[in-house]
């Protein structure tokens, strides 16, 4: 998983042992459907029907192995049904990772650390293994069968822009390993290059208030679910009007930074009000609001008293900042948004302050495919045949996603880590094998 086990919170799985003992049932078809309609069927289904119908079966093999999970639920909400599965101690690091290894260990697999692969061995177009880096030097490994296993390109500021992504300002979630080796690896070979359409899985951060470590997506202020996600804030642009629904995080936690995508900045308006409200459970709330606004690094939080002056603090047009947030508060007023239909529990007048604006940058939690492969986990080229030799699993492969992680089914990708892991082993075994 290239790192990923210490933010990984756990696994996706229909019609398991866990859920029947709890009297969960859902219809497959029903799930798939959907995810066709969010991706826009843009991609192809049969890696979703596999998927659906393997997942059973990959978390019994799971379970067998030792592997630990201690709930399944719908994941803050996000699932169309409970179909998330937790590891114990709601981290893969905790309850996966550590039995998977000792498992490994016993069937003798050997572990080369603090190695990194640099370059494919091909010969007359096929895959026959890899050079890699140790600290004592370079090393080739022989190899009928290559399975890449990088963990994605999300730790690559090039890779990441090259998918149309601003880094400027970013914080990484996650892991320094994913710079996008593997993916690399397989576009010197003549690999189907899917980045441009694959999904990263990019949040919004503010950079004034503490956003420390991988774990910044769980922060109550700062994270995925806490005030830079949206809700009753209003979103504005470089020209200080508002373009989106500011509560999208309720169809998909990624929606929150997709719009965003098409922006020159973006800048979130909120009162004291509306912070006190977001922020109501989180303790000493206010003296981080005040720490955050008196330090303010990266110039990315101001206070004032009025709207006109907000427009001020960070060189908007302040008549069409004004003229925004008056329409929005007579939609609050009358109950309907008439702009993005935001939902009327999330319409909250912004007529009394103090005042906050604080500009939206990315925070980036992990990044999904990238090497186009066929069902198999066959490393495939844009003719989509097969490269002989070259499997890819886990977020270098993610052939199902287009632009955007879907998440109707929340942990979705570990899923798909665990069974293309298998699935391309047991094909490379079958490979292997017809030699």
């Amino acid at each position: 998983m290239a790192g990923n086990g210490g933010g990984v919170e756990g696994i996706f799985g229909i019609n398991t042992k866990m859920q029947k003992a709890a009297g969960i049932h859902a219809e497959k078809e029903d799930i798939i459907s959907k995810e066709a309609e969010l991706g826009q069927y843009r991609a192809d289904g049969s890696f979703w029907v596999d998927l659906i119908n393997n997942s059973a079966d990959n978390i019994d093999w799971l379970v067998n192995l030792g592997v630990q999970l201690s709930k399944v639920d719908d994941y803050h909400g996000t699932c169309m049904f409970p179909t998330f599965h937790w590891f114990k101690g709601g981290f893969a690091s905790v309850g996966y990772v550590p039995y998977m290894k000792k498992k490994a260990d016993e069937l003798n697999v050997k572990f080369l650390l603090e190695t990194s692969a640099t370059s494919i061995i091909e010969e007359n177009g096929t895959v026959k293994g890899v050079y890699a880096k140790t600290p004592d030097g370079y090393i080739k490994i022989n190899a009928k069968a290559t399975l890449l296993a990088t963990g994605g390109v999300g730790h690559n500021p090039e890779l990441i822009e090259k998918q149309g992504w601003s880094t400027k300002n970013i914080h990484y979630c996650s892991m320094p390993s994913n710079t996008g080796d593997g993916y690399q690896m397989a576009m010197s070979v003549g690999a189907m290059d899917m980045l441009k359409e694959s999904p990263e899985c990019m949040m919004n951060y503010i950079q004034a208030f503490p956003h420390e470590g991988i774990h910044l997506y769980l922060d109550p202020i700062n994270g995925f679910m806490s005030l830079p996600s949206g809700g009753p804030v209003v979103f504005v642009n470089q020209d200080g009007r508002r373009f989106v629904n500011e509560n999208v995080k309720k169809f998909n936690l990624i929606y929150q930074r997709m719009a965003i995508k098409a922006t020159k900045v973006t800048y979130e308006i909120f009162t004291q009000r509306i912070f006190d409200e977001l922020t109501k459970n989180v303790e000493n709330a206010d003296k981080i609001l005040a720490k955050a606004v008196k330090e303010n690094e990266g110039n990315s939080l101001f206070k004032a008293n009025s709207i006109y002056e907000l427009a001020e603090k960070v060189n908007l047009p302040s008549e069409t900042l004004v003229n925004t947030v008056n329409d929005y508060n007579s939609f609050c007023d009358n109950g309907k948004d008439l702009e993005f239909n935001k939902d009327q529990d999330m319409l909250i007048s912004m007529k009394e302050g103090p005042y906050y604006i604080a500009r939206l940058d990315p925070s980036n939690l992990i990044g999904l495919g990238g090497i186009g492969s066929n069902r198999k986990f066959e490393v495939i080229n844009n003719d989509f045949e097969k490269i002989p030799g070259l499997y890819a699993s886990g977020m270098d492969s993610t052939m199902q996603y287009r632009d955007v992680y879907t998440i109707t089914l929340g942990g979705s990708a570990c899923a798909h880590n665990v069974n293309s892991g298998r699935q391309a082993a047991k094909n490379a075994e079958k490979y292997i094998q017809n030699l």
